[in-house]
């Protein structure tokens, strides 16, 4: 028992449990729904309380107390301060939030507290986006089994071979749509980059065809920036040495056919231009606060909008919370993308190429809700985690922990 108690002590298992916890609610909430399970409350709502109930008891035995670094403190505090900001709106706008929305600056104020060392936060990061896959290949196995079908049916871009192997409409998984399932398969692509083995195999795979199934061009375009990002970085890619003149070469061909693409087959960004557009309208005519989530629900049911959404987090922040949500919650990826950049320069090659990824998904799509911490809101918490981590361990002068190359 006292070993037991040591080890918990010593180690911040209560991370892990952290990262497990939105993947197992995204689960719970696409087989169980709204279906209530305790006093009115949903299967989903009542799993993450337990398993944020069995973090915090882990992390107030957990007795490791270093400070974070400066940036990964103002990263924290921008965090906690965007939540409570985004309540305060949320609240005026009399929009509906679940009572696990309190649990987001509990486990920010967690990790201020107690940060984890590199091996907790990998460890952390390993668990999340392994239980990501799972539940991704779980979802498929339901659908084919015919137990829960995939609810949205949006045709297929594969070729009809696939389409036996239950990919007849584009893959979802229990994301609730090809507009999230795309991006979580770029992040789980390029995470597995930071890893080294077996591991790094896996998850890399895993990656190419989740964005291959979901056939997402918001999630396939933010990969292929990713590349690029990553070949600045790397000495080596693919085995071929790189070059500065390889980077410029490989940054303007990509460059140069996403453009002659997107002008020939796809100007309008699938439909994007009219509702970015539309959004825009809705945040000029309320530039301060915006129309909140109720007023957007409002204007399209008046036909105003076309969508309930903005499909771009830049544009869609705008319009639902006005220059106000704006201004409190980019810092907060600006912060993210310095201490992501920095490992990335100190070694951590695939840190700032993640980190690009995650935000140029949001171009194409909306993602983020700032309400609560969500599996992409925990993307961005862990890889920060992690950058700050390894550049913590530099600074301390332990050997380098290079996973690309």
């Amino acid at each position: 028992m006292k070993t037991a108690t040591k080890f918990v002590s010593e180690n911040a298992i209560y991370l892990v449990f952290l990262g497990i916890l939105a993947p197992i609610a995204t689960i719970t909430s696409y087989v169980f729904g709204l279906n209530a399970m305790f006093k009115g409350q949903s299967t989903s709502i009542v799993v993450s309380f337990v398993i944020f109930g069995l973090s915090l008891v882990l992390w107030l035995v957990y007795g490791q107390t270093t400070p974070p670094s400066k940036l990964l403190f103002v990263f924290l505090l921008l965090s906690i301060l965007a939540w409570v900001l985004i309540a305060l709106l949320v609240w005026r706008d009399g929009d509906s939030f679940a009572y696990t929305t309190f649990t987001a600056p509990l486990i920010y104020a967690m990790v201020l507290i107690k940060p984890p060392n590199l091996k907790w936060a990998f460890t952390a990061g390993d668990a999340f986006v392994v239980a990501l896959v799972l539940i991704s290949v779980a979802s498929h196995v339901l659908h084919l089994t015919g137990i829960h079908l995939y609810p949205n049916a949006f045709p297929s871009r594969l070729p009809e071979i696939f389409w036996g192997l239950g990919f007849e409409n584009r893959w979802e998984g229990p994301f609730a749509s090809t507009s999230d399932s795309g991006p979580v398969g770029a992040f789980v692509l390029f995470y597995g980059l930071m890893r080294s083995g077996k591991l790094r195999t896996a998850l890399v795979v895993s990656g190419i065809i989740m964005l291959a199934v979901s056939t997402s061009w918001t999630s396939i375009y933010s990969a292929l920036i990713g590349v690029v990002i990553l070949v600045w970085f790397v000495p080596q890619f693919l085995g071929v040495n790189v070059t500065s003149g390889l980077r410029v070469l490989l940054t303007i061909s990509v460059s140069t056919v996403s453009i002659i693409y997107v002008m020939l087959f796809d100007p309008t960004f699938n439909g994007r231009v009219g509702i970015w557009l539309d959004y825009l309208e809705v945040w000029l005519a309320n530039p301060i606060l915006g129309v909140g989530t109720s007023g957007l629900v409002e204007m399209y049911g008046a036909e105003i909008i076309t969508h309930q959404h903005g499909h771009n987090y830049y544009i869609d922040i705008l319009a639902r919370h006005g220059m106000v949500g704006f201004l409190i919650t980019i810092p907060v990826l600006i912060v993210g993308g310095v201490i992501a950049f920095k490992a990335g320069r100190r070694g951590l090659f695939a840190a700032p190429a993640l980190f690009v990824v995650f935000c140029a998904a949001m171009i194409g799509e909306t993602l983020v809700d700032w309400r609560s911490l969500g599996y992409v809101l925990m993307e961005l918490l862990l890889m920060t985690l992690i950058s700050a981590s390894y550049m913590q361990t530099q600074r301390n002068g332990s050997p380098k922990v290079v996973h690309i190359g």
